[in-house]
């Protein structure tokens, strides 16, 4: 794996940038596999209103890329790849993120405020202490023991580290919330929370 400078990754985001811009006649989309960035070349990376729709920014993909603490407030991410992806205090605010794979993501404590998440999959992430207030797309909820998450237009529900798809929390909450130790108080207001996403 060779590896990249800064330079070269901003002007590679730059040709994304035109590629996408041009419908896929110019430029290049940003393909990154084999690319060696080490952390301190991404840790912290000025990426605001950057356009990286449909780029592949996965962990597995970027050896020992590392977001945290990057600014993409505003970046268009939809579509993008960022599954496993490093994303720890990063400023995600007013970002587009429809559609984008966020599974296993470590999202903790990152900004996501006013974030478009309609679509992505946040299966497995990790969302501890993130700011989601405002963002759209997502439906979250918290009574007393932990945070209640729907996403992925509400296929999914996530409850603490406990994450199925919706139709199996209707069925199967109350014996979740016993096995969990759960109060009966609870389990009732989880359990509200759980039928409206499913009505919805």
């Amino acid at each position: 794996m060779r590896k990249i400078s800064k330079e070269e990754l901003s002007e590679i985001l730059k040709q994304h940038n035109i590629w996408l811009y041009s419908s896929h006649k110019l430029g290049s989309r940003a393909n990154l596999p084999e690319a060696n960035i080490s952390r301190t070349e991404l840790y912290g990376a000025n990426l605001s209103k950057a356009n990286l729709s449909g780029a592949d920014l996965s962990y597995t993909k970027l050896v020992k890329a590392n977001l945290s603490r990057a600014n993409l407030s505003e970046a268009n991410l939809s579509k993008a790849d960022l599954s496993g992806a490093d994303l720890y205090k990063a400023d995600l605010s007013k970002a587009d993120l429809s559609g984008a794979n966020l599974s296993g993501a470590d999202l903790s404590r990152a900004n996501l405020y006013g974030a478009n998440l309609s679509g992505a999959n946040l299966s497995g992430a990790n969302l501890y202490k993130a700011d989601l207030y405002g963002a759209k797309g997502i439906a979250v909820f918290r009574y007393e023991k932990h945070l209640a998450l729907a996403f992925d237009n509400n296929k999914y529900i996530a409850i603490g580290c406990k994450q199925y798809r919706t139709r199996n929390w209707v069925k199967n909450f109350e014996k979740i919330g016993n096995d969990e130790n759960y109060s009966v108080t609870q389990i009732k207001m989880y359990g509200q929370f759980i039928n409206m996403i499913n009505e919805n």
